[in-house]
């Protein structure tokens, strides 16, 4: 028996306090887990992540995928006991959806996970999609220094629908021109707040021979003069391919 995708959607609390000894069964019978799991719709609290962090720590399971998207009740206490569980895990996680789970400055959750994998840059998950968690200033600072100390770096970086402003955005864009990688990087921007001055920086970082940027979304920001989307699709000719 071999369980590919797990998706505990829409499950009571009741049934996740049983979940570490569901997987106490399967691997009593040596039987394969899941590497892809999906917690949507939810709502776990902190006291439901302590279970999935034993899961996570405790069975030597190499998980491709945890999606936690819509997960906004996770508190500080939460995030520390998944996010530390995934730092000791021998496997790099492929990808991780933490989208619309308020992983923010203000209830602190992008704090700890950049404390986290700061500790442990190369446990980042190759795709992390962190859209719409009202990210701000300091959070989007302290990811963009993150981001650029992982070896090898992410993969696919999803921010969508989080507004740094005009200073937060410039320190993030700013960090990939100061610490150039090779491995290239989908970049999504969907509806950030991105307008004017900060369309000159991207066009500045795309033109660098050492940019890593292979694809970036900019769908639903402020919309672009001809001279100033000519100057990005001109810089992004031979770096990268323009999307949306």
């Amino acid at each position: 028996c071999q369980l590919e995708n797990i998706k505990l959607e829409d499950v009571t609390n009741e049934g996740l306090s049983e979940m570490a000894s569901w997987f106490r069964w399967f691997d009593a019978r040596n039987q394969a887990i899941s590497k892809r799991m999906s917690f949507r719709g939810i709502y776990l609290l902190d006291e439901d992540c302590s279970n999935l962090a034993a899961v996570i720590e405790n069975y030597d399971i190499r998980f491709e995928e945890i999606d936690l998207h819509g997960n906004s009740f996770i508190g500080p206490n939460g995030w520390r006991l998944i996010l530390s569980a995934l730092a000791r895990q021998r496997y790099t996680l492929q990808r991780l959806n933490a989208s619309l789970c308020r992983l923010n400055d203000a209830h602190m959750g992008i704090f700890i996970l950049t404390e986290i994998f700061s500790a442990n840059p190369n446990v980042m998950p190759d795709e992390l999609n962190l859209s719409m968690n009202e990210i701000n200033l300091e959070g989007i600072q302290l990811l963009g220094s993150l981001l650029v100390k992982r070896n090898p770096p992410v993969k696919e970086l999803d921010l969508s629908g989080n507004d740094a402003k005009l200073d937060g955005w410039r320190v993030f864009i700013n960090s990939f021109v100061s610490n150039p990688t090779k491995t290239p990087l989908d970049l999504h921007l969907r509806d950030c707040g991105i307008r004017g001055e900060l369309y000159r920086d991207l066009a500045r970082l795309v033109q660098l021979p050492t940019c890593s940027l292979e694809k970036l979304f900019l769908k639903g920001n402020a919309r672009l003069n001809s001279g100033r989307m000519n100057q990005i699709v001109d810089s992004l000719k031979f770096n990268a391919t323009l999307r949306e």
